[in-house]
């Protein structure tokens, strides 16, 4: 048994959480198959979805701090409640203070308590398996990329079909130099995920001596 990264969405709200799974899988023609050879494989050979950016947005916004971890956010966007503490790592979550159709932006940033027992390849792999096996996401992709203060960074971008609309959703983990496993997931309406730029928010993502404020 093996700890997976699973996503797990509400209408207001998301968070990383670990669950138990085989280490394989089962692919659609039957046979089983490893996601270390398919996810960091194929993604090596990827050009990334999306790069670091070389400063912070000139809009109305902050740098928010989450442990080794910050990024951006639009003043629109307020953190959500306490940090929910897992047995392997918290989560922070900040929502939109708009919304489209009922449905609000939400970007999560988790960090494991210490040292992740899995290597973030691994990490990327149950995520992958995840996505692919139970939730069955439409339009994955996934690239490796380098990212500051991150080692093993792997990124996502797809559609979450748990609600209607689907929401565009994009995912950033790695590890830091100490081991720890990091993520920042974002997720919103096509139509607000648009307007808000949630890709370019995820892409101020910085950890440890990275953090850069202008």
């Amino acid at each position: 048994m093996n700890a997976r990264t699973a996503l797990v969405i509400s209408m207001v709200g998301v968070t990383l959480l670990s669950a138990c799974s085989s280490g394989g899988s089962t692919s659609s023609t039957g046979s089983t198959t490893s996601h270390a050879t398919t996810v960091p494989g194929s993604a090596s050979r990827s050009a990334p979805l999306f790069v670091p950016t070389s400063s912070d947005p000139s809009g109305s916004g902050s740098r928010r701090q989450v442990g080794p971890a910050s990024v951006w956010l639009p003043a629109t966007m307020k953190q959500k409640g306490q940090p929910s503490r897992q047995d392997k790592g918290t989560t922070t979550l900040f929502v939109s203070t708009t919304s489209y159709h009922g449905q609000y932006a939400a970007v999560a940033v988790t960090l494991s308590n210490g040292k992740d027992v899995m290597s973030a390849a691994q990490e990327a792999e149950s995520f992958h398996g995840q996505l692919v096996d139970v939730e069955h996401v439409p339009a994955l992709k996934v690239a490796e990329a380098t990212w500051p203060g991150l080692t093993g960074t792997y990124q996502f971008t797809f559609l979450d079909p748990s609600v209607t609309p689907s929401l565009k959703s994009v995912v950033l983990m790695g590890e830091t130099s100490d081991g720890r496993f990091v993520s920042v997931t974002a997720k919103a309406p096509p139509t607000l995920f648009d307007s808000i730029n949630l890709v370019h928010v995820v892409a101020t993502t910085r950890v440890g001596a990275h953090v850069r404020t202008s």
